[in-house]
């Protein structure tokens, strides 16, 4: 109790004392936390920032704090420690003197230059309870003159958080360390240590309590060395290797420790084999050039593998605790379900932009994928697709794929089924409709017509008539037609397939010749004609000239009497010629027989 009198009679006297010039104090944020800055302000007198737990000093050109300021805080006595904040001041080695002796358990310095040469003698004054270190980006002067530590032994003991970043910090003493017993926390990031400097630092007895050590973006490069070096520290359960070169595997390691964090990122890895300790909590291989993982770490409940190369999800089975998957910007074009699912434990997953493949396979599993995790960080904005190409930069749950891109065989099944039952289709029709024929016509009638051909006349015409007939009717015309016709006082001259076809010519261009050489064209029409082939071609044919010539040169006999439904709905023209009646019936009676030959005989003479 009559040390707090003391204190707060000490605090009244200093209430009538102005700081210094340009600076002024004033309570921030909290009672508990007081600034001095050398901004023109309101005049505050220190009796405000008594009762302050925390002093913030904020300089703005490198300015050296005043002399009864350090005063100020070397004279505090509370019973609870107090936190010293400096910030783009100068630090002497009198100032580490003054505040020295005060109450202060933590001291943070940022931003600053130090001028001192590391003369520090406060800690014959009093006992030290400074047990937070916080040094970053502060500039030594001359820091070859600077003095060892050996007369900081107490201090040193009773420091347990060290940070010291951007001071380019190149080696700690083995001496030094050997006295930090007390030490957890060692931040060294972004400095100048080397391997060798880690092999000094870390010797026999060196950080004997260590839990914490952060190495990032020092000079560091054998991943061996490094492995032989800290597997010494037997407490350390966090460590930081981040932003080293170690490209270059290491031969053998073995860690002993059981690691909470273990951070190798932005390490240049290529591979991964067994160099990582077998028990660690979280395991960080962000940024570096892994392709596969094919290592087992069955403790790791966090696992951070973002900015690698990697194609697929690593093997569940592996890392069968994994609470946490972070694995965006890798190489993965989709994410199997079966091995999503074999994460059972999986709470947490961050898989955004990967290249992924927008594959029917792939959408069609989203939805199970997405419910398979109770917390997915980055669905869906980043969750883009690479292919197909007209897909490209749109977002996985936003497409929509075709039944023929996502059942393409199926599909082509069905086409094909489908084009060869209209194959089918089409060639029955193709058969009942005659279609063949109807195109072996059209490219004779082509072919003819290519052809030039002149008027046949009495003059020039080779044959009176061309006789077309079927092959069951030449016995009606070798008995009755050509004796009645060629065996008389005045003979025709008729041209029959049998006798006048010459040997060894195509039978259409005979056909097509003897029709054209012939001044009419008479047909045998009976059910047998109808019916045969070579007879549809040869009334074709004379068909196309009677229209061509348009004189009346075909003559038809129907030896028996035909129904109109019995005749081929393709010979049009026959069906024209027959209901004109421009045709000679054969008659059954003998005495009309004479009149059906004199019929016939004027109508071959007729032009």
């Amino acid at each position: 109790m009559w040390v707090s009198v003391c204190a707060t009679l000490s605090s009244l006297l200093l209430c009538l004392i102005t700081v210094a010039d340009g600076w002024s104090c004033s309570y921030e944020e909290t009672q508990t936390y007081c600034r001095c800055t050398t901004e023109d302000k309101d005049f505050n007198t220190m009796s405000v920032c008594a009762n302050a737990s925390t002093f913030e000093i904020l300089g703005k050109y490198l300015e050296e704090v005043p002399l009864k300021l350090q005063t100020f805080l070397s004279e505090l006595r509370t019973s609870d420690p107090k936190r010293i904040i400096l910030k783009k001041v100068s630090v002497s080695d009198s100032f580490v003197n003054n505040i020295g002796g005060g109450f202060f358990g933590s001291l943070e310095i940022e931003d600053s230059k130090y001028t001192g040469i590391g003369y520090w003698t406060f800690e014959n004054k009093h006992d030290s309870i400074l047990t937070s270190v916080w040094l970053v980006n502060v500039t030594i002067v001359e820091f070859y003159k600077f003095y060892s530590l050996h007369y900081l032994d107490h201090t040193l003991k009773a420091l347990r958080n060290v940070t010291v970043i951007q001071c380019s910090l190149f080696l700690i003493p083995c001496e030094g360390s050997q006295k930090m017993t007390n030490l957890e926390y060692l931040d060294l990031s972004e400095n100048k240590l080397q391997d060798i400097a880690m092999i000094t630092s870390v010797c026999a007895g060196g950080y004997p309590k260590l839990r914490v050590l952060k190495l990032r973006k020092n000079y560091l490069k054998s991943y061996q060395t490094l492995c032989n070096t800290l597997s010494k520290l037997s407490k350390l359960t966090h460590l930081d290797l981040s932003q080293h070169d170690f490209s270059t595997p290491p031969l053998s390691c073995s860690w002993q420790q059981s690691f909470q964090i273990f951070n190798l990122s932005d390490t240049r890895l290529n591979h991964i084999q067994n160099y990582l300790p077998a028990t660690v909590d979280i395991l960080d291989l962000s940024k570096n050039r892994l392709v596969v993982l094919d290592i087992t770490l069955p403790t790791v409940k966090k696992l951070y593998l973002s900015n690698n190369g990697l194609q697929e999800l690593p093997p569940a089975q592996n890392f069968p605790n994994v609470e946490v998957l972070c694995i965006e910007t890798n190489k993965l074009t989709d994410i199997k379900k079966e091995r999503l699912l074999g994460f059972r434990n999986l709470k947490y997953l961050k898989a955004g932009r990967n290249m992924y493949s927008c594959s029917c396979e792939f959408m069609s599993e989203i939805p199970d994928l997405m419910s398979a995790v109770a917390f997915v960080k980055d669905w869906p904005d980043d969750y883009v697709c690479e292919t197909p190409s007209h897909h490209k930069g749109s977002k996985v749950k936003d497409v929509q794929l075709s039944l023929l891109e996502c059942h393409r065989s199926l599909v082509l099944v069905l086409i094909s089924g489908g084009t060869l039952i209209v194959l089918c289709i089409l060639g029955f029709i193709w058969y009942k409709t005659h279609a063949t024929w109807y195109l072996r016509m059209a490219w004779q009638w082509l072919q003819a017509k290519r052809r030039t051909v002149k008027a046949t006349t009495d003059l020039n015409a080779k044959f009176d008539a061309f006789i077309s007939y079927s092959e069951s009717d030449s016995e009606w015309v070798d008995n009755f037609l050509v004796p009645q016709l060629e065996n008389t006082n005045e003979p025709f001259k008729l041209c029959l397939h049998k006798r006048d076809f010459l040997p060894g010519k195509w039978i259409m261009d005979n056909i097509i010749e003897s029709i054209e050489e012939s001044r009419k064209t008479l047909f045998v029409i009976s059910k047998h004609f109808v019916s045969s082939e070579w007879c549809k071609y040869e009334l074709e044919f004379s068909q196309h000239r009677f229209f061509d010539e348009n004189n009346d040169f075909v003559i038809l006999v129907l030896l028996e009497p035909i129904p109109r439904e019995c005749i081929p709905r393709r010979f049009c023209k026959l069906h024209k010629l027959m209901s004109k009646n421009t045709y000679l019936e054969w008659p059954e009676e003998d005495d009309q027989q004479g009149i059906f030959w004199e019929k016939l005989r004027t109508a071959l003479t007729s032009q």
